[in-house]
């Protein structure tokens, strides 16, 4: 108080010229300078002057009783709303107690009128009592100031620890809250769709009654018409039989019918409808909404505003609860060891002081206050209009009609004169009434009617008695109008009273049915001005700025500010965005702050107050968006990486565990060949193939063998395997978050943020970081050629976590136009990008020159594979946080080799228009090399061999490899022969195998582009023709029908043989298989040749695919052979390496000068050991390696 205090004495020296009294003021002004700052005066000395004033009111017990009484019965019936106000009962219940409690009166044994039992019950289960925003007060301490109060003895009986720790623990409450909530939300939507179905059903009354009218208009039009023509006929009729007689007369008679005629149809046409609405039509009264409905409405809106207050008091109590109760110092200390932080007090109330339970349910609790707000704010416009309808309806009802019956008892007895009066004094206040009289002279008629023999009973009387009538009106009572009536109808109704006594001889002024009326509308008075006001209502309901509001602790420990990790609603938006369940309610507790702000605000009025809090929210804000954001983005990113794992290696994993932990005991058993796990373009992580003699690399994670035969029991359902044991985890976490893309207008500090406009913004540009990093991760100087299988699969899931954020924020940009950014692949003139360049200097710089291609798995070898050391990423950039351990194990076995399924990648990051490119340039690179590089060798190693001829078998295999070896030893030594000829020719050699490799990826590609692709949109493929020709058959094709009709049996093959069938039986393979079964299977189904002829075409260009790669090498090879031709003809060297023409005109064997003695010789001598054998064995255990 000393603060504000001398702010108003400072401003008030400036003013105070202003005022005519102003030395009366400044005496004031010093008195109570005097009163605050004076050490001799104890605390609470308001209470002790107002308890001394006590003394000399008469009845003072009984006046306090009825205070009490009255508060004990406002907490018994749940009459408050607000927290503020359900405090108040407690401060009230305490203060009574302390003023009731003195010399003469012994306030806790009770008496006549004071409910001690009652408060006391109330009281045990609270211990603390708020005072004002983080100020707080101790009931035992208020109870320490009375003079009977014996800690020793009533401790027990007042205070209970445990009562008070249920009773606050916000987690006790939390199902309970959640049934209420769930209860409330439906029987409000239930009722918010009964009103739209009323509405509804008017609007096709009104339709109905509109077009009822239109037909009977209709109607009486037509008979009108019908009426006329009648008329006409006959006029007709009698025009001839007047011409026939009298044709003078008849024209005369013709004109006057005329114009009576035209004279009707002025006078129609003069005549105007009477129009008392808008078109013409009349209007009708409104049809009052129903009193059921009404009433409804009214119950709920007072029940979600008590539920509104109750559970914000109950999160206010909690943290009272945690204030009055901190953490130890010892385990203050245990968590930060600091001693001597000077927030030391507040931190140990905040920080450490909440469990995660607690928090969870502070948090949803929040959520469901400000949910229930926002829903009943919402619908004011439908609500509050049938709230005021209904409050005027039910005090018309009263005034005019519930009134009637005892206002005519208390005019028949002449000492109920007073009793009158207040009937009338009711009716005055609150009656809408068209005529004043009627209101003070029905009564009187009662007796009448009751004087009479006829009727006797009350209802004759009220069927024969004028009923009154009122207009209904949408409007609330004053706050003055209520005041008077809640005051006159207690005085009748209440059990005090004198007229409620009654006795053996006196009535009570109102029968049980009529108190019952009577105490319904005191109850529902009491509501009325909280639902007069409604927003504000709500507003002080829900309002939750205690949370965040610390000057009690600032004052005490003397800070400026407390940090932000301190501060009780950023602990409850951390641990919010930190729980995936909690994701709908994160925003919820942000709430606190714009509740903190309205109080700095229009409480407060302080400024300074609001920049803290919006410096807070600032902090809060931007930290919300950047983990809200980075989480998002792992989600979708885990469930991209789910979505492309393959489910039969998981079968796998799950298998080997099983077998892990039942190696031998089964009870049924299920023979299970565990498959290889094999890096293929088909499926973008792994996939299953059934080939049992799978290279090393290719075997699975946890097997030993390529061939695993297990015996076990397998539950059909559930793989039987505990999440404990799995060393991956292959389903990701489940969250909400589809709540928060819909929080397009989240009001903080009364500005409106759109949540997914700033989510869009922030994860576009963390999708082109990632991208980004995947590039430099391809770049880096640790990575190589085999990493692409890895790079590609990055971008593939990549891709579908873009993919499936589009779902939710459509204004995330598009994929494929982020990598052409990040690439540096938007420009006209720019074909070649980051990841373009990479590939093509791995390809030709590292892939042709430092590996070896083996023939039998159709791979390149790394003789030495680098050790490969990334830069760390972080796991969102890679595959997610759960599923980046997983993926890391399965693309090792991808390293150190490159196959086809590395060109695959290759093609699915640059995409099949550099396909082209990459080919020309290696057929480029081997005319290159070997006319280039390798022809001046082949002419200097030509010119220094020497003749040689042809040895005897006699002299053996010693004898002949020794002539040839000295013969060659010249040649051997040459030192350009095993760095730069045997390399060249490697490279040459490599270049061509990576043609091979490349044409099956490419017959690939289109296959599914021209084929699968044409089938699902609607087009046939053509098919391969069975028959045969000389000119269409390939060589392949001839070969193998001769080969298959030597090994078919005549007996059970048809004696045509197509040369599709040939190749099937020569080039068959499992994929083959599959679809011929696949084939024959959909064959006898009916309505199915579309997909037969899929099935048919696949199996026949699969085949005739794989018959012209083996036998021919490809288009790819045989177009770069054919380019090596024409440019060793254009070089001249065709004509050199051939070599001069033999003297036998045969065969040149001792000295030809052509390249296949080049050829031989370089065979020759890289096949020869370099050391002997003894020697060769201590260089392979020094590491060396030889290239054959």
């Amino acid at each position: 108080m000393f603060s504000p205090y001398k702010k108003k004495k400072r401003s008030f020296v400036f003013a105070r010229n202003l005022y005519p009294n102003a030395q009366d003021v400044i005496s004031d002004i010093t008195t109570m300078n005097s009163f605050l700052n004076d050490p001799l005066h104890p605390y609470h000395i308001v209470l002790h002057h107002l308890k001394e004033s006590m003394q000399s009111v008469p009845h003072k017990e009984e006046l306090i009783g009825a205070l009490m009484q009255h508060a004990v019965n406002d907490w018994t019936h749940h009459r408050y709303i607000t927290p503020t106000e359900k405090h108040g009962l407690y401060r009230t219940l305490v203060v009574c107690i302390f003023l009731a409690d003195d010399k003469d009166c012994n306030v806790f044994k009770g008496g006549k009128h004071i409910p001690i039992k009652q408060v006391r019950n109330i009281l045990r289960t609270v211990a603390y009592i708020p005072i004002y925003l983080d100020c707080t007060t101790r009931i035992e301490l208020l109870l320490q100031l009375c003079e009977h109060y014996n800690a020793g003895h009533m401790e027990s009986d007042w205070i209970s620890a445990k009562k008070v720790a249920l009773y606050a623990n916000l987690v006790n409450w939390r199902v309970r809250i959640q049934e209420d909530y769930t209860t409330y939300t439906a029987e409000f939507l239930t009722l918010l769709r009964d009103l739209q179905s009323w509405k509804a059903l008017k609007k096709k009354r009104r339709k109905k009654k509109e077009q009822d009218k239109e037909e009977e208009e209709e109607e009486k039009k037509k008979k009108q018409q019908h009426q006329q023509k009648k008329k006409q006929n006959e006029q007709e009729k009698a025009i001839q039989e007047v011409q026939e007689t009298q044709k003078e007369q008849k024209v005369q008679e013709v004109q006057e019918v005329q114009k009576e005629q035209k004279v009707q149809k002025e006078q129609e046409l003069q005549e105007v409808p009477k129009v008392q609405g808008e078109g013409g039509k009349e209007v009708e009264p409104e049809e009052p909404i129903p009193m059921p409905m009404l009433q409804q409405a009214f119950e709920l809106a007072v029940q979600g505003l008590k539920y509104i207050g109750e559970w914000t008091s109950r999160v206010q109590e909690q943290v009272i609860y945690k204030s009055n109760n901190p953490i130890s110092d010892s385990k203050y200390v245990t968590l930060t060891g600091n001693k001597n932080d000077p927030a030391k007090v507040y931190e140990q109330i905040t920080r450490y002081n909440y469990e995660n339970e607690l928090k969870y349910a502070m948090v949803e609790i929040i959520g469901l206050i400000k949910g229930l707000t926002n829903l009943l704010l919402e619908n004011e416009s439908l609500i509050r209009p049938m709230l005021a309808t209904y409050v005027h309806q039910q005090l018309q009802y009263f005034a005019h009609n519930t009134i009637l019956f005892p206002l005519c008892r208390a005019h028949k007895r002449p000492h109920k004169s007073s009793l009158t009066d207040i009937f009338l004094k009711m009716r005055a206040v609150v009656a809408d009434c068209y005529d004043v009289q009627t209101l003070q002279q029905d009564y009187k008629r009662i007796n009448a009617y009751k004087n009479s023999k006829t009727t006797k009973s009350k209802k004759k009387i009220w069927s024969q008695m004028e009923q009154h009538k009122w207009t209904s009106r949408s409007v609330f009572p004053t706050r003055t109008q209520v005041l008077l009536l809640r005051r006159l109808v207690f005085h009748v109704c209440s059990e005090d009273s004198k007229g409620m006594s009654g006795g053996m001889f006196a009535k009570k002024d109102l029968k049980w049915n009529e108190k019952t009326a009577f105490d319904n509308v005191f109850a529902m008075l009491w509501f009325v001005s909280p639902l007069c006001d409604y927003a504000r209502t709500l507003q002080a309901a829900s309002n939750l700025s205690e949370l965040w509001f610390r000057e009690f602790y600032l004052n005490i420990t003397d800070c400026i500010q407390f940090p932000i990790a301190m501060s009780l609603p950023w602990m409850l938006v951390d641990f919010a965005m930190n729980t995936k369940s909690l994701a709908p309610n994160v925003f919820f507790p942000l709430a606190v702050y714009n509740d903190s702000a309205e109080t700095a605000l229009s409480v407060f009025r302080q400024q300074h107050l609001f920049d803290e809090i919006e410096a807070e929210v600032n902090l809060v804000f931007d930290q919300l968006i950047f983990t809200l954001y980075h989480k998002i983005f792992d989600y979708y990113k885990n469930q991209a990486a789910n979505m492309l794992l393959d489910k039969h290696w998981m079968y796998l994993e799950d298998l080997f565990l099983i077998q892990q932990q039942q190696p031998t005991t089964t009870t049924t058993t299920t023979t299970i060949t565990t498959a290889a796990v094999d890096v293929t373009p088909s499926s973008p992580v792994v996939s299953i193939t059934t080939n049992t003699t799978a290279p090393s690399f290719a075997t699975p994670i946890h097997a030993t063998s390529s061939n695993t035969t297990a015996s076990t029991s397998i539950d059909s359902s559930s793989s039987g395997v505990a999440p404990s044991s799995r060393r991956y985890v292959f389903k990701p976490n489940y969250a909400r978050y589809t709540p928060i893309f819909q929080q397009r207008s989240l009001h903080v500090l009364g500005r409106t943020v759109d949540i997914p406009s700033l989510l869009t913004e922030h994860l576009n540009k963390y999708i082109r970081e990632n991208v980004d990093a995947l590039i430099s991760r391809l770049e880096s100087t640790h990575s190589d050629i085999t990493h692409v299988v890895e790079i590609d699969n990055l971008f593939q899931v990549l891709r579908l976590t873009v993919d499936l954020l589009r779902e939710e924020l459509p204004g995330i940009d598009v994929f494929e136009d982020i990598v052409n950014e990040v690439n540096e692949d938007t420009t006209l003139g720019s074909f070649r990008g980051r990841l373009f360049l990479r590939i093509f200097n791995q390809v030709f710089g590292t892939l042709l020159k430092n590996f070896v291609f083996q023939q039998y798995l159709q791979q390149f070898i790394c003789l030495h594979p680098p050790k490969p050391s990334f830069k760390r990423m972080e796991n969102a950039f890679l595959w997610g946080s759960r599923f980046t351990k997983l993926y890391h194990d399965l693309h090792k076995r991808t390293r150190g080799y490159f196959g086809i399924e590395h060109l695959h990648a290759i093609a699915s990051l640059l995409g099949n228009e550099s396909m082209p490119m990459l080919a020309h340039d290696t057929v480029k690179f081997i005319g290159l090399v070997i006319v280039g590089e390798i022809s001046p060798y082949v002419t200097e190693i030509l010119k220094a061999l020497d003749p040689m001829k042809l040895q005897s078998a006699h002299y053996g295999v010693l004898g002949v490899y020794g002539y040839y070896d000295l013969r060659l030893k010249a040649v051997r030594e040459y030192p350009a022969l095993k760095n730069g000829v045997f390399t060249l020719l490697r490279e040459a050699g490599n270049a061509l195998c990576l043609l091979q490799l490349l044409d099956q990826v490419l017959t690939h590609q289109s296959f599914f582009q021209f084929q699968t692709r044409s089938f699902f949109s609607g087009h046939t493929s053509r098919l391969q023709s069975n028959t045969i020709t000389t000119n269409t058959a390939s060589t392949a094709a001839l070969e193998a029908i001769d080969e298959c009709k030597h090994n078919i049996d005549v007996n059970t093959t048809p004696s045509l043989l197509t040369w599709t069938d040939a190749l099937m039986l020569k080039y068959t393979s499992p994929f083959t298989d599959v679809l011929r079964q696949t084939r024959d299977a959909v064959k006898n189904t009916p309505d199915a040749t579309p997909e037969f002829e899929f099935l048919e075409s696949c199996v026949r260009h699969s085949v005739f695919r794989t018959a012209h790669l083996r036998e021919n090498g490809g288009w790819l090879l045989s177009a770069a052979l054919d380019y090596l031709y024409k440019l060793l003809q254009e070089t001249g060297l065709l004509e050199e390496w051939k070599g001069p023409e033999p003297k036998n005109g045969i065969l040149e064997h001792e000295n030809p000068k052509d390249f296949a003695r080049f050829w031989s010789v370089a065979t020759w001598i890289f096949l020869c050991p370099d050391f002997s054998p003894e020697e060769e064995q201590k260089q392979r255990e020094n590491g060396y390696i030889p290239d054959r």
